[in-house]
């Protein structure tokens, strides 16, 4: 029996030594997989940390980028400002040319020939286009028109003549009235389109100024105070004239602004534009101190000239060249007309009264019409001071 219990006691020794060796194997093995679970884990967050910084790294990159961009862009929008036609303006200064104030009368005219106060110049005036070749042949042409129509009164005497408008006033300032008669040379009633002659009568003495195709005109007295002049307005249409600037005085005209074309005058702050229709353009004309009027030449002038006039003209030239236009030369007209004129076309804008530049796109360039006997080429319309009106 002892031997026996001798015997299961060492077999349980050994079962237990076996059975606390595993333990600790399995401990150990439990550990090491802890560890390694561990190490797994922490590479897996390295790597993904990587992985989130290089795509920041990415997008912090792209945005850079764009910002870059974007600056370039801002940067290349402000060096080439674009700059129009319609941006330039001109610069007033000291002024440095006068011209006399201009007095303009215009209330004068008379529709019925009941109300005319002279009479005896629309009596005068009918006599004389009776007795004018010209305005017989329109007579005789108006005449054989109307030799089939019915209600119209022929005209075979220079009674017959149709008082059309008239302007009556002191023009020259002598103390006695001058008129401007129109005369309708077609059959009464009145045509819309017939033929007109205008007389500038004074006392004994009259002047055919022009024989237009409506039976109209407008009169307007220029009064310098010492020096007179009367503007005459003889419509060719509905929409064109010939406006004419004629000296008043010694019972006559002297023409100081004639043309031979479609034209009209305006007056407008110490200065006369003549329009010319087919031109597409206008002419400044000044009336001077010494009494004579004087158109503004043309001038080439240089680049300082014009950016020292025009506001944002520098800006405007270098644009220009930044389009490879090579500016060959600059002209003004009294600083109010400008052509740019370059290797390629040029560009024409004059300056409005309110200063600013109009781009005048029909302009075939500047034409050399010498409408004054004298020219001015250093008159600057921007510079120019009206002289309070005297006698």
């Amino acid at each position: 029996m002892n031997g026996k219990v001798i015997a299961i006691a060492a077999a349980l020794a050994v079962c237990t030594a076996l059975a606390g060796c595993a333990e600790e194997q399995c401990e150990t093995v439990s550990k090491t997989g802890a560890s390694v679970s561990a190490v797994t884990s922490s590479a897996a967050s390295e790597t993904e940390s990587e992985t989130t910084a290089l795509t920041t790294s990415r997008t912090d990159t792209e945005t850079e980028k764009t910002a870059v961009s974007e600056t370039e862009e801002t940067v290349q929008t402000e060096a080439v400002p674009k700059i129009e036609v319609s941006d330039l303006k001109a610069v007033y200064g000291e002024k440095l040319y006068s011209t006399p104030e201009c007095r303009i009368v215009s209330d004068f005219s008379f529709e019925n020939e009941a109300d005319f106060p002279a009479p005896e110049h629309i009596a005068l005036a009918r006599k004389t286009a009776f007795a004018d070749e010209k305005c017989i042949d329109e007579i005789n042409f108006h005449n054989e028109d109307a030799a089939n129509e019915k209600g119209f009164i022929p005209v075979e005497t220079a009674e017959d003549i149709a008082f059309s408008e008239g302007a009556c006033y002191d023009f020259d300032g002598d103390g006695e009235l001058e008129s401007v008669i129109v005369l309708d040379l077609a059959p009464t009633p009145s045509w819309a389109m017939g033929s007109s002659a205008v007389y500038y009568v004074d006392s004994e003495n009259i002047i055919n100024v022009g024989i237009g195709c409506i039976p109209t005109a407008d009169v307007y007295s220029l009064d310098f105070g010492t020096e007179k002049f009367v503007q005459i307005d003889v419509y060719n249409s509905f929409t064109s004239m010939n406006s004419d600037i004629y000296r008043v005085g010694g019972d006559t005209l002297e023409p100081e602004i004639v043309l031979n074309a479609t034209n009209w005058i305006k007056y407008r702050n110490g200065v006369f534009y003549c329009t010319i229709k087919y031109d597409f353009a206008d002419y400044p004309i000044v009336f001077c101190e010494d009494g004579k009027f004087r158109q503004l030449g043309i001038k080439e002038i240089t680049e300082e000239d014009f950016t020292s006039h025009i506001e944002n003209g520098q800006e405007y030239l270098e644009i220009l060249k930044a389009e490879d236009r090579t500016v060959t030369g600059i002209y003004t007209m009294g600083f109010y007309r400008y052509m740019i004129d370059m290797d390629r076309g040029f560009i024409c804008f004059y300056i409005d009264e309110n200063g600013n530049a109009v781009q005048n796109s029909k302009a075939y360039g500047f034409l050399d019409n010498a409408i004054t006997e004298e020219l001015d080429y250093d008159i600057d319309v921007s510079k120019l001071d009206i002289i309070p009106y005297s006698k």
